[in-house]
C-alpha cells in the first residue's frame, strides 16, 4: 500500500504555479584578492571603498531570507580578506542559511568558523595548492 505524504512547505514553494523565489544566492563580498590571476576579473583590486558595509550585507541577507532563499554562496575576490567576514558568515548561519564559501584559502589562517562548505580554488596561484592542502589538513584535524 502506498502512503501519500502531505506536501511540505518547500515543495509548495518549489512547485507552486505562481510562486517563484531565489533558492540559491551568490554574493560577491569583495573584489580584493592577494593574487592577480590571468583568468580572474578581480585583478587584485584594493578599492575597499566600493564594498558594501557589514550592515548592508546583513540587510541583503534579511531580504533574501524573506524572499525564500535558503542557500548562500560567498565569493569575491576572496571573502576571507574582509575583516568583518566572520560577522557576515555568522549572521547568515544565524538566519538559517546553508553557506558555501569560494576562496583561494590563503587568508583563512587558522579555521575559526564552524564552516558548512569551503571550495578552495587551487588554480589561482602557485601558492594556493600548498596552502589548500595545509588548510584541508587543519580542517580534518578539527573533525570537519
Amino acid at each position: 500500500m502506498i502512503k501519500i505524504l502531505p506536501v511540505s512547505h518547500l515543495e509548495r514553494k518549489l512547485f507552486g504555479e505562481d510562486t517563484h523565489f531565489p533558492f540559491i544566492g551568490q554574493l560577491e563580498l569583495t573584489y580584493r584578492c592577494q593574487f592577480d590571476c590571468v583568468h580572474c576579473y578581480c585583478k587584485s583590486s584594493a578599492d575597499k571603498a566600493r564594498e558594501l558595509t557589514t550592515g548592508r550585507w546583513k540587510k541583503i541577507l534579511d531580504e533574501l531570507q524573506k524572499a525564500g532563499c535558503r542557500w548562500i554562496g560567498f565569493t569575491g575576490g576572496d571573502p576571507f580578506i574582509r575583516t568583518d567576514f566572520p560577522q557576515i558568515y555568522s549572521y547568515a548561519k544565524k538566519k538559517g542559511f546553508i553557506v558555501t564559501i569560494l576562496t583561494n584559502g590563503v587568508s583563512m589562517g587558522a579555521p575559526i568558523l564552524n564552516l558548512d562548505r569551503v571550495f578552495i580554488d587551487t588554480s589561482r596561484a602557485k601558492r594556493c595548492y600548498t596552502d589548500s592542502i595545509a588548510l584541508a589538513s587543519a580542517l580534518a584535524h578539527q573533525g570537519k
